[in-house]
């Protein structure tokens, strides 16, 4: 399927061009609309499908420019690798823009990311922990907050961070929530519960056209 087909701003593909994507994955053909159009989605695909791309590629397609202090995304991801490679892609796909981008993990004081965070944000990647720990101390705002997106699922999960994500979830209220997972089992089924009422399920096998 052809990037044009995405319906993205010209300057998004003219940046996946660059970056080297020769054509739309099938994750993306399928939730792009969804996405844009605001609904709750439950993504489900193997590792290398495109999920990360497609969430990014959503985000930069609603994201307007502000001036708000407060984030209008949160990413939670496993770890803080998982978090530099989500900045990465933003950066690489959003290179026409200023994008207000954060990582937040690790275990040390929270000072400069509170500091940073109070400079004024568009888009927060964060490890549920460490998020949940700033947003504790008051430094993390979510009543501006739009999208909320949930990555690697099952490895958060299977790390024991349910519990995070799910405070972070009610605490940002009524807002779109992204899910996406290589598999569901019972337990992530358990999670979304607690905060998601009627999403679409989208689950696709193929890894489609490598870069």
């Amino acid at each position: 399927m052809s990037l044009d087909k995405l319906k993205l701003s010209k300057s998004l593909v003219a940046a996946m061009t660059d970056a080297g994507y020769i054509s739309a994955k099938e994750i993306q053909a399928r939730t792009m609309s969804r996405i844009i159009g605001g609904q709750d989605i439950i993504a489900i695909g193997p590792e290398g499908c495109g999920k990360t791309t497609t969430y990014v590629l959503g985000v930069l397609m609603k994201l307007k420019y502000s001036t708000d202090e407060a984030p209008k995304v949160l990413i939670l991801v496993p770890d803080g690798e998982r978090v530099e490679a989500v900045i990465a892609e933003f950066l690489l796909l959003s290179k026409n823009r200023n994008l207000r981008i954060k990582g937040l993990y690790g275990t040390g004081g929270m000072d400069d990311d509170i500091n940073d965070l109070l400079d004024g944000i568009d888009i927060v990647v964060a490890t549920p922990t460490r998020a949940r720990a700033v947003y504790l101390k008051l430094g993390l705002n979510l009543n501006k907050l739009q999208t909320l997106i949930v990555d690697d699922a099952e490895v958060i999960v299977k790390q024991g961070m349910q519990l995070p994500v799910a405070e972070l979830a009610r605490s940002a209220g009524k807002v779109q929530h992204l899910i996406f997972t290589t598999l569901m089992h019972d337990k992530l089924n358990l999670l979304i519960d607690q905060f998601m009422e009627f999403p679409v399920t989208i689950e696709v096998e193929d890894l489609g056209e490598t870069q």
